[in-house]
């Protein structure tokens, strides 16, 4: 039985940035006009508290606790810095192993976050799209003015020293099918950023993403295998695309946790700044995530929390694909796709991806270059 092992806390329920594609503003899930702004004390110690017990109940080795928002620096410094020491004293005697994570836009990262990262060992994403024209398309300040400059500021101070570079967990990245692919990935290389992911934009049947005339086109299948055989002739150490990676991995038979691509469920939990219960976090994209339950007045339990028909989804891994995925030759490798990806009003979840032909073709190829390899190794 699968159970929680990662633990998501939306600490801020605001951001500085209007990015014209974010799931947790800008689609389905309006949950956010109803949350307060922040995460209280009572809120994050009491999830502190149960998902400790969660744990210890569950005999789970270790967890994750990752800080997002809105943009999770805007809780300040003197609370985070408080959130992370209360869940490692409360931790430290019970053998299970923490780890820390935050995604951020990295607008308002200094040295003093940095400092506050290193001494709890937290790793930190940053989101970044590409050069700047890519970047500040859809990446602004409320403003209107672009965010690049200042995201970079923040990358450079990550990569500026070793201490520094030993939070920085990597980039994240929207998928821009009007940006050249090979332009992208050296953009990346040249900067010095060691680990490297590229997300489809959170679209489904009912808004599909841009560029996507209709389900059969595989703009974004083109453009991720044309950097994919870039990323294969480099055989370059310095750069990691998790996104590759990861299908590689699946293409030859192994299994991986992750829950973007594979079979596995879905084991992440959602606590928001009111301590209200949520799925995967961009399902907000396609519909309220909101599970029937709250932190303050709910234990943790994953049979429980998942009861709703969005939790059993959550929760099925393979159970919960269409037929036509369960009979596709590459289901263990695409896993359906994303899930937020696989919605329409008409049959809900009941679909394939609305990337399907993108990553039939991409895993294909990967595949055939993966065999090819191994034919001449």
């Amino acid at each position: 039985m699968s159970e929680f092992t990662t633990f998501l806390l939306k600490v801020s329920g605001k951001c500085n940035l209007n990015c014209s594609y974010c799931y947790v503003f800008k689609l389905a899930d309006k949950s956010w006009k109803k949350q307060p702004p922040f995460m209280s004390t009572e809120i994050w110690q009491t999830s502190a508290n149960k998902i400790k017990d969660y744990a210890i109940n569950h005999q789970l080795k270790s967890i994750g606790i990752n800080l997002h928002g809105g943009e999770p620096l805007l809780f300040g410094k003197k609370n985070t810095e408080d959130l992370f020491n209360y869940f490692e004293s409360i931790f430290r005697q019970t053998g299970i192993n923490i780890s820390f994570g935050l995604q951020t836009n990295g607008t308002l990262l200094d040295q003093g976050w940095i400092d506050i990262f290193h001494k709890y060992n937290v790793g930190i994403g940053i989101s970044l799209d590409g050069n700047q024209v890519v970047h500040d398309t859809n990446r602004k300040f409320h403003s209107g003015e672009g965010s690049y400059e200042k995201v970079r500021r923040a990358i450079n101070l990550c990569l500026s020293t070793e201490k520094n570079r030993e939070v920085f967990s990597g980039t994240l990245s929207v998928i821009n099918i009007n940006s050249n692919p090979l332009e992208t990935l050296h953009e990346f290389l040249n900067m010095g950023i060691k680990n490297v992911d590229f997300l489809f934009p959170d679209s489904n049947y009912s808004n599909l993403p841009p560029g996507k005339g209709d389900f059969l086109d595989t703009h974004y299948g083109d453009w991720l295998l044309e950097m994919f055989d870039e990323y294969l002739n480099l055989n370059n150490s310095n750069i990691s695309i998790r996104l590759f990676d990861v299908l590689m991995t699946l293409c030859l038979g192994y299994k991986h946790n992750m829950d973007v691509y594979g079979i596995t469920p879905i084991e992440i939990l959602v606590i928001a700044t009111n301590g209200d219960l949520h799925a995967l976090d961009s399902l907000k994209a396609s519909v309220s995530t909101y599970l029937g339950a709250n932190i303050l007045t709910n234990d943790l339990n994953y049979s429980t929390i998942n009861e709703n028909k969005l939790g059993r989804v959550q929760a099925g891994g393979y159970k919960s694909l269409s037929e036509k995925c369960k009979n596709c030759d590459i289901v263990n490798v695409c896993g359906g796709g994303y899930l937020p990806h696989r919605y329409s009003i008409s049959r809900e979840f009941d679909n394939p991806s609305i990337y399907c032909v993108d990553l039939y073709k991409l895993i294909k190829h990967i595949n055939a270059k993966l065999i090819a390899m191994k034919q001449y190794s």
